[in-house]
């Protein structure tokens, strides 16, 4: 199957997840309970894909994807489709930070690493994709985690025997992912989002000293990262790339605080491949607009406006000033907007309402067609 690439950048897009219905999450811990069968949870989980695909399309959005409802997390596909990850207990936890500046410690006594070398054990997409592309007519996308993700399951201890380094896991894993993006365009789908927040680990100084004492240097693993998932998309000439980059979202919470200029060289001038950046900007803990003026001319940046950690519709004239505020460093034909990030990269998340989530992406189409035409 031949996929011609994507030609259009989409001025409103959402990131990926939105909030699962009470009856879905009803659903899978019937499933979870063996209340329901594989085959009787898979028909509602269909209906809820249904129903998030109708969501999008009545709001105005022209990219379309599954709402990530059929996984737990955004990153389901690694940590459920490959062998070689393993919960191990212990651990002080991560620390997650409110909106109103105070921590709380999240995952404290266990967390998963990476045992034995990758083993794929499924498909990490293709349900998704298959699925959606046969149930809408819009351009779809589908989202896959960063290779950098697996940094968080990089152990010095356990892992060292399968990869010795951090590097050495992020670059199977990103083979993995490669296999993945080939079957997605396969199946239809060239439309790829890459899932990176933990890029922004490098801005905030907490995050940055905690690398450093796993033995980590965070500039070279940013660079070396980048290099990573622009050599995945190599030869793939039917791909339009973006990647995300936020600062963490768990029920509002976030891991990190800072500006993108600390990584900005490396993640727009050194990956050829990728198109579009959808960036994080809901609030001053991403920093401001100047570091925009060193994205190149040939790539576009979907600014993340529109707060997922905020249960409140933002204003259609506070948009367009943040807007035009952005096109002072990056010409506005280069800019669209997005969601800060998913409606519900986990599950569980409940901070927005359905009602508020079909507000915001309502918004997001209404001003983008009214900054852009």
């Amino acid at each position: 199957m031949t996929v011609s690439p994507v030609k259009t950048f989409h001025r409103a897009q959402t990131i990926g997840s939105l909030v699962r219905p009470d009856w879905l999450m009803k659903a899978r811990l019937e499933l979870a309970n063996g209340d329901l069968t594989v085959r009787e949870f898979k028909k509602i989980e269909d209906r809820a894909v249904d129903e998030c695909i109708r969501i999008q399309e009545e709001a105005g959005l022209t990219l379309i994807n599954d709402g990530e409802l059929r996984r737990d997390s955004y990153m389901d596909g690694p940590m459920v489709k490959l062998g070689g990850y393993s919960f191990v207990e212990g651990g002080e936890g991560q620390e997650w930070y409110h909106l109103d500046g105070t921590a709380e410690v999240v995952g404290a006594g266990g967390t998963v690493a990476v045992v034995s070398p990758l083993t794929r054990i499924g498909s990490m997409f293709a349900e998704e994709c298959t699925y959606l592309r046969s149930h809408t007519d819009s351009e779809i996308k589908c989202t896959i985690v960063s290779p950098m993700s697996a940094m968080f399951a990089w152990n010095s201890e356990l892992s060292k025997d399968a990869y010795p380094t951090p590097i050495a896991l992020m670059e199977h894993l990103a083979e993995l992912l490669r296999d993945d993006i080939k079957e997605l365009n396969a199946l239809g789908c060239n439309y790829i989002q890459i899932d990176a927040p933990e890029f922004t680990f490098a801005v905030d100084d907490r995050r940055r000293k905690e690398w450093s004492d796993r033995g980590v240097d965070p500039d070279e693993l940013v660079a070396e990262s980048i290099r990573i998932i622009n050599g995945m998309f190599e030869g793939l000439d039917t791909c339009q790339v973006s990647m995300h980059l936020c600062r963490g979202n768990w029920d509002g919470r976030h891991m990190a605080e800072g500006g993108y200029e600390q990584i900005a060289t490396s993640i727009f001038q050194n990956a050829p491949l990728i198109n579009e950046y959808l960036l994080e900007y809901d609030d001053a803990r991403s920093g401001g607009f100047e570091v925009l003026e060193s994205v190149p001319a040939d790539k576009y940046v979907a600014l993340g406006l529109v707060s997922t950690k905020r249960n409140s519709v933002e204003s259609d004239d506070d948009i367009k000033a943040r807007i035009s505020e952005a096109s002072q460093f990056l010409p506005l034909d280069q800019l669209g907007i997005c969601t800060q990030c998913g409606f519900a990269p986990v599950a569980t998340s409940d901070i927005i309402t359905p009602e508020v989530q079909r507000g915001k992406l309502e918004l997001m189409t209404r001003v983008a067609s009214e900054v852009w035409g």
